[in-house]
């Protein structure tokens, strides 16, 4: 199974809280060299910036994948075009090295996408769109998380890389708002889903919940911001790979793992109880009974994301069972699972006996990860 084939065949997963998982590109074919550019920090050196012409206008970029069916680039801006080969006119090498784009650039860009009455504003690695009045509120809530996810990745000694691009994070006024942008740019999403990141794009989307004003607690008001801004900031800082095909129970299991209090605020939230996701404990207590039952799924977890479509009220909860005994009790293990599913290069996908073989290999046994794992979450 190609790469893109994969990606092809992924869909977006809307669990019960209401939040999404990742929206992930609709591409074809994998035929060409992928450069290693979202898995290391860009250099403008040694890679000349494409143009190409197609049937609805001119894109510019380094080219990702040319197929003969499909033609994938990457923008200045992050994002991955994706357009028919047979839509392509003409294209040339420019005198110019490819650079991601600066701030205003992409601040313009965006607010001429929008339009109405927004603003934008820089917050650490992340461009901002959002209404005037709310543009603070958003920029501390964005930075918190960031300062959040660092400070999580350097006390379990996970190296981080400096993101390549912005990451842009639009916060939309309405829901009716937040639909259309949807629409528009053909990420379908169900009446729960109240905010989304997509891997095509690089950008978080999220609308302005009616209680989600500065006397709010952060936790309350933007518990979907947590969760996809902790997908955005892992696949900009080298804990996910764009690029290459990862396991969904890694990637969801740390979304989940944020929502905490304890996890993204560590410094106001000390005790071990605040970093536990009690909706996701509650609903791995009541899913998985005994180690019989936990031993059964796990390896569905670990080897085959079609899980979270079959059954998402269990692999979600055991995705963040999961992930949150291995990153409280087996940390330099957890560390090395994160590189090593992060660094098997550009197109590359994770068959299912493969990902089994790595995860023994960093945890041993399953029967005796479940004793162990059904015994930590029983206690909390």
């Amino acid at each position: 199974m190609h790469f893109l084939n994969w990606l092809n065949s992924y869909r977006p997963v809307t669990y019960r809280s209401g939040r999404t998982s990742i929206i992930l590109p609709f591409c074809y074919t994998w035929l060409t060299i992928v450069l290693s550019l979202l898995s290391q920090p860009l250099s403008a050196e040694g890679f000349p910036e494409l143009e190409v012409q197609v049937s609805s206008g001119v894109i510019s970029g380094l080219p990702v994948s040319w197929g003969n069916d499909q033609v994938l680039m990457l923008r200045s801006d992050g994002w991955l075009s994706q357009f028919p080969r047979n839509q392509v006119i003409h294209h040339r090498l420019l005198d110019r090295n490819f650079q991601p784009a600066v701030a205003h650039e992409m601040a313009k860009t965006l607010l001429d996408e929008i339009g109405g009455s927004y603003q934008s504003a820089v917050a650490g690695p992340f461009l901002i769109v959002a209404p005037g009045n709310s543009i603070p509120l958003w920029s501390d809530r964005f930075l918190q998380l960031y300062n959040g996810f660092r400070s999580f990745c350097s006390t379990r000694q996970i190296p981080l890389r400096e993101p390549s691009f912005l990451m842009p994070a639009i916060v939309l006024r309405t829901r009716e708002e937040f639909e259309q942008y949807a629409q528009r740019h053909n990420n379908p999403v169900s009446p729960s889903t109240l905010g989304y990141y997509s891997l095509l794009s690089n950008r978080i989307v999220l609308y302005d919940l009616p209680n989600s004003d500065a006397t709010s607690t952060f936790y309350s008001t933007a518990s979907t911001l947590i969760h996809e801004a902790t997908h955005q900031t892992a696949y900009n800082t080298g804990i996910h790979d764009r690029l290459s095909e990862q396991p969904l129970w890694v990637v969801e299991g740390l979304a989940m793992l944020f929502e905490a209090p304890g996890i993204y605020d560590s410094d106001r939230y000390q005790r071990r109880e605040m970093r536990i996701n009690k909706l996701r404990r509650d609903s791995f207590k009541h899913y998985f009974p005994n180690e019989d039952s936990l031993a059964e799924a796990l390896p569905l977890l670990i080897t085959d994301d079609k899980y979270f479509d079959r059954d998402p009220d269990r692999a979600y909860s055991l995705a963040w069972a999961l992930t949150f005994y291995l990153s409280e009790k087996s940390v330099a293990s957890y560390a090395s699972l994160l590189r090593q599913t992060s660094s098997r290069g550009p197109g590359s996908v994770y068959p299912g006996n493969e990902r089994f073989r790595d995860f023994e290999q960093q945890f041993g046994g399953i029967n005796l990860l479940a004793r162990d794992l059904q015994r930590y979450i029983k206690e909390l």
